[in-house]
């Protein structure tokens, strides 16, 4: 073999690996470029999610504000409807009871009997406080049938007709119509709240 072959030869070899050699460069640059590009489009993907979750948890936090603040609103205005219906009835019933005691004044007789019920066994002396307009229907029903051996009757304009207020030197019984619809009022009122509560 002489020179110029082997020249030719080392020279051809020399091309060969010069003419791969910028083809695997560029596909070494090509892989770490799609190497880099993947793990980028991965870590933007991470963080674009990361992201869009604390959004996502940002505004739950500002529904769930919002609802429960409407939910309390809403309780206020049941609350409140239920105490303005409650009043009207109250103030409805109210009606009734004097229309009816105007048609029927002896009504009367009953809530004084049944205040004395609530007295102790041993009262002693009584005092009734009665409308001046229900006295004469009292003292006719308590003359005629010896209810209570040792009472008296006393006119009472503040107590509205139907009612009445007792007394003894122990107790004071308030059977006047206003203080019945309220204890009424408030057993309703009473009952209606430990139901929302237990609700909750």
């Amino acid at each position: 073999m002489d020179n110029q072959e082997t020249w030719q030869r080392a020279s051809l070899s020399t091309f060969e690996l010069n003419k791969e050699g910028p083809y695997l460069d560029q596909e070494l640059s090509v892989s770490n470029t799609q190497r880099s590009y993947e793990e980028k489009l991965k870590n933007g993907y991470e963080d674009g999610l990361k992201q869009g979750q604390q959004a996502l948890n940002e505004y739950k936090q500002t529904f769930d504000s919002v609802f429960s603040s409407l939910d309390n609103a809403l309780k206020e205005v049941d609350q409140n409807v239920i105490e303005a219906i409650t009043q009207l009835a109250v103030s409805i019933s109210k009606q009734i009871i004097r229309r009816e005691l105007q048609i029927n004044s002896e009504q009367v007789v009953s809530v004084v009997k049944e205040a004395i019920k609530l007295l102790p066994l041993d009262k002693g002396r009584l005092i009734i406080h009665l409308n001046p307009g229900d006295l004469n229907v009292v003292q006719k029903v308590f003359n005629q049938d010896d209810i209570v051996h040792s009472y008296s009757l006393v006119e009472d304009p503040s107590v509205q007709r139907g009612g009445c207020k007792l007394a003894t030197d122990d107790s004071i019984i308030d059977a006047t119509i206003d203080s019945q619809v309220a204890q009424i009022s408030a057993k309703i009122l009473g009952s209606q709240r430990t139901t929302d509560r237990s609700d909750e």
